[in-house]
């Protein structure tokens, strides 16, 4: 929740002080359209379906992901591009330390993780963890080709740690998924 509630803060904040500035110019991307068909496409199924706690919180997630699509769209640049991929691609060599370190549980130093196996890192199960990995290993390529031996270094340590975790997982759709 804190989150959401933060994101959603953030994201008000933006727009106020874009419209405070008068500086409000929407850029047209071309995935707009087909953003907002499922925006409508949720709703409509909020309106028909039974249960109506599930599909309110599936209409708020579906809220603050458009939010954050939109605020992001109109924020983000080509120059800026290179340097999310790699912030995204640093978070997901975190998040598979954490995952194999997780099917462990060794504690390091103060840091203590409980012994979790398969591991799901910091999602809800390993079909998850899978789709996130199989998502993000074509990324690490970026690093592995690129002429920085930092990133080469982090593309083949990412590599290593991704295979690894994969090989715990032990998850057949991102077996599947990843020869898809």
């Amino acid at each position: 929740i804190s989150i959401e509630t933060g994101t959603l803060v953030f994201l008000t904040l933006f727009l106020l002080a874009a419209a405070v500035k008068a500086r409000v110019v929407l850029k047209k991307n071309a995935l707009d359209k087909w953003v907002v068909f499922y925006f409508i496409y949720v709703i409509a199924r909020y309106a028909f379906m039974e249960d109506k706690d599930v599909s309110r919180m599936e209409i708020e997630k579906n809220i603050l992901c458009l939010g954050i699509y939109f605020t992001f769209s109109q924020v983000v640049s080509k120059n800026n591009v290179k340097e999310i991929v790699k912030i995204f691609v640093f978070s997901a060599i975190l998040v598979s330390i954490y995952g194999l370190w997780q099917n462990f549980g060794t504690p390091v130093l103060w840091f203590r993780v409980p012994r979790i196996s398969p591991p799901y890192a910091t999602f809800g199960n390993q079909n998850f963890f899978a789709a996130y990995l199989v998502i993000v290993f074509p990324l690490l390529f970026s690093f592995i080709t690129g002429k920085k031996i930092f990133l080469k270094f982090a593309g083949w340590l990412g590599a290593a740690v991704f295979v690894l975790d994969f090989r715990y997982i032990n998850s057949r759709g991102g077996i599947l998924a990843a020869f898809v």
